[in-house]
């Protein structure tokens, strides 16, 4: 159901928690979820994200500190590119 979905992009997105982590403790709870389900399963759900994707980054725009929020989201590689 919705629950199942909701705690995967919190797990994902929020804790940053790898799927193949995610989909063994479903597993140990008695969720047999494969990752290509996972996988499918957040690719259909994408498209619901970008209008908070879009207004995340408009307001980022307007923010007197955007060079520090883009720096919090950048990956490790490119935190230490922007530091050499």
């Amino acid at each position: 159901g919705i629950s199942v979905w909701v705690s995967v992009v919190l797990d994902k997105f929020l804790y940053g928690r790898p799927s193949y982590r995610l989909v063994q403790d479903l597993a140990d709870q008695g969720l047999a979820l494969s990752m290509g389900t996972l996988t499918g399963g957040l690719q259909a759900i994408a498209p619901l994200f970008v209008p908070l994707y879009e207004l995340t980054i408009g307001h980022a725009g307007q923010v007197r500190y955007f060079a520090l929020l883009c720096a919090a989201w950048s990956s490790p590689e490119e935190t230490l590119t922007m530091r050499s």
